[in-house]
């Protein structure tokens, strides 16, 4: 049976998928490309990212297969990736 694809993983380095349409707590998330499928915690705005690993505090947040930012609290599987949850890097953090 073919699923909806609802999300896309940009990098194969990538933590975090992006939400395609909104999506809604205990929805299925059906990933470009991956077999895995991941029940969402929380409501998910479209265009918003979500973890597909449990990510640490403190732990770079991966999008294009590169840090976009840090963890601020443990993220786990399902649950919407922020900026309640995610700093940016400063200037000593960036890779130029």
């Amino acid at each position: 049976m073919n699923q909806k694809i609802n999300a896309i993983k940009l990098d194969n380095k990538d933590n975090v998928v992006v939400a395609l349409s909104n999506l809604s707590a205990g929805e299925l998330l059906f990933i470009q490309g991956e077999k895995k499928n991941i029940e969402l915690k929380e409501n998910i705005p479209s265009g918003h990212k979500i973890a597909i690993h449990a990510i640490k505090k403190g732990e770079k947040i991966m999008k294009y297969g590169e840090c976009m930012g840090m963890s601020l609290e443990d993220i786990p599987i399902g649950f919407h990736v922020h900026v309640n949850n995610v700093r940016g890097l400063n200037m000593e953090e960036r890779s130029f």
